[in-house]
């Protein structure tokens, strides 16, 4: 950290930060104050992380001592904590996502972001947590600390006049998103469908409330399809977005899930029947969701693409608490760099059997994977096979190694809905 800037102490938040650090995240991210206030107050101050300067002893300050404009100069940087977990080979991993990351302008260039992400990777990995992952801003400060590119999320958008599918049966059902029965029904649904893809979140409350309050406001409207309301096939959670200088609007999805393939198939048929003032349906995914599987014609298109970066935290507990292909049988030896987390540093066995990774401590000699913290992520979700590591440098060795470990680490393509 440069030298202009007095020592920083990383610690909680508390309430009398609350306006500061919206005004922070605010410059940050555009999202104006009033709504940034409204999201950490709703988010729980007590996920809040702060930087500031070391001779305030972590005490907040007050709007009068902060100023007319309620800026509080020793405020140096914000972080909020996201709890959940990932399915990884269809077990959940305990994970901390990282969001509202910011730092103000007259702080920034300094190594204020570097400070604020090590202290935090260091605070969850004293908590146990296996896994920390986020969206980045930018992905140099987050691969100097150890995330890489873990999984898909792009934001797809059909004409809605082009969807070619809408069956006859089932029916469908306009519920209430805000019902906590028609919660509960959709939980289940999107608890069944999860951990059968790659790497997507086991949510917790934080993240329930932005499938139910999606971003950018709007009136959230839900369809449950099946026979029974009451036991419904599928769900579609939705807000529609209007053009005011045209009149029409796009169907912007915040989830969808199903039990049955009928359900996918009707799910996105029944956004056909928005077509008479909607232009498109628009919703994040990855490249193997479902309704990109079933659309009878190419008219997907990405209108936006921001892959999430995932970092191990602890690694023995990363390898152990995920899940593995039953028929698959390997052991090999990886010998892992990490400059933060030295606990992770050093040689390891993974041996895969019966769907399950062991992990020890491995000897010096013979031969092993070289690999940093930030590749081994990536590794880790399938975003990238250890040959395609293998390619870009950022891991070396035999090339029986390097498959034993592909099989180990093999899955579905890793994606997920949501931006946290």
């Amino acid at each position: 950290m440069s030298e202009s800037h007095p020592p920083l102490l990383y610690c909680p938040a508390a309430e009398s930060d609350l306006d500061a650090a919206s005004r922070i995240l605010d410059l940050a991210f555009a999202g104006g104050f009033e709504g940034t206030r409204e999201w950490l107050g709703k988010s729980g101050v007590e996920h809040l992380r702060v930087l500031r300067d070391a001779e305030r002893g972590g005490a907040g300050t007050s709007a009068t001592e902060a100023g007319p404009s309620g800026i509080d100069p020793g405020l140096a940087a914000t972080l909020l904590r996201v709890p959940m977990g990932h399915f990884v080979g269809g077990r959940s991993v305990p994970c901390v996502g990282v969001a509202g990351v910011a730092v103000p302008p007259e702080r920034r260039g300094g190594g204020v972001a570097s400070h604020l992400m090590r202290s935090a990777l260091r605070e969850i990995h004293e908590e146990g947590v296996a896994l920390s992952s986020l969206y980045a801003s930018t992905r140099s400060l987050y691969r100097r600390v150890g995330y890489e590119l873990a999984w898909h999320w792009n934001t797809y958008q059909i004409p809605l006049w082009r969807i070619g599918l809408d069956p006859a049966e089932p029916a469908l059902h306009r519920v209430d998103p805000g019902d906590e029965g028609v919660r509960r029904i959709v939980k289940g649904l999107y608890e069944r469908f999860a951990p059968t893809q790659g790497a997507m979140l086991d949510r917790r409350d934080y993240v329930w409330m932005r499938v139910f309050k999606p971003r950018g406001g709007g009136d959230p409207k839900a369809l449950f399809i099946g026979d029974d309301p009451r036991d419904p096939e599928a769900y579609v959670i939705f807000i529609q977005e209007r053009n005011p200088e045209t009149g029409h609007h796009d169907v912007v999805v915040s989830d969808v899930a199903s039990r049955t393939p009928r359900g996918w198939a009707k799910a996105l048929g029944a956004m056909r029947r928005f077509c008479t003032t909607g232009d498109h349906v628009r919703f994040a995914a990855g490249p193997t969701h479902p309704w990109l599987l079933l659309d009878t014609e190419h008219t997907a298109t990405i209108v936006r693409h921001e892959p999430g970066m995932l970092r191990i935290v602890r690694l023995g507990d990363a390898m152990r608490g995920r899940g593995y292909a039953p028929g698959v049988d390997v052991e090999v030896v990886i010998d892992v760099e990490d400059d933060l987390l030295a606990d992770n540093a050093g040689r390891w066995r993974v041996r895969v059997r019966d769907g399950r990774g062991e992990v020890s401590r491995a000897s010096a000699g013979g031969d092993a994977i070289r690999t940093p913290i930030r590749a081994l992520a990536s590794l880790y979700t399938g975003f990238v096979s250890p040959r395609q590591a293998a390619i870009m440098g950022w891991i070396e060795g035999p090339d029986a190694a390097l498959d034993a470990l592909g099989a180990a680490l093999a899955g579905p393509t890793p994606w997920m809905p949501n931006f946290f």
